[in-house]
């Protein structure tokens, strides 16, 4: 028997806390949840993407997903409590700038 079986027949690894996460035998499930992908940022991302932007500071990889993202409410391509912008290496004054730019969908 291995270390993943039990009386009971296999079962995915417990001490692996990502686990639970494994996609494998998902398939079929992903596929019936899969979303039609649309442009959404520009033509830049997708829907339905995790979309990750790197380049050196101050060449916007802040501000440009930002304003795609208030055009893409503004035109009711999505909802303003649908998007999360996380942003890895700003300061806490920067988040409250940006933060400022984004206040007027809070109630949206």
């Amino acid at each position: 028997m291995s270390p993943t079986d039990t009386d009971d027949g296999p079962e995915k690894d417990r001490t692996n806390a990502l686990a639970r996460y494994s996609l494998l035998g998902h398939g079929e499930e992903l596929e019936r949840q899969v979303a039609a992908q649309a442009p959404l940022l520009g033509d830049v991302c997708l829907s339905g993407e995790f979309t990750v932007w790197c380049a050196e500071p101050g060449t916007g990889k802040t501000l440009l997903p930002i304003a795609f993202a208030i055009e893409a409410v503004e035109e009711k391509h999505i909802k303003p409590v649908d998007v999360f912008h996380v942003n890895m290496d700003d300061s806490v004054h920067g988040v409250v700038q940006k933060n400022r730019m984004v206040a007027r969908f809070r109630e949206s």
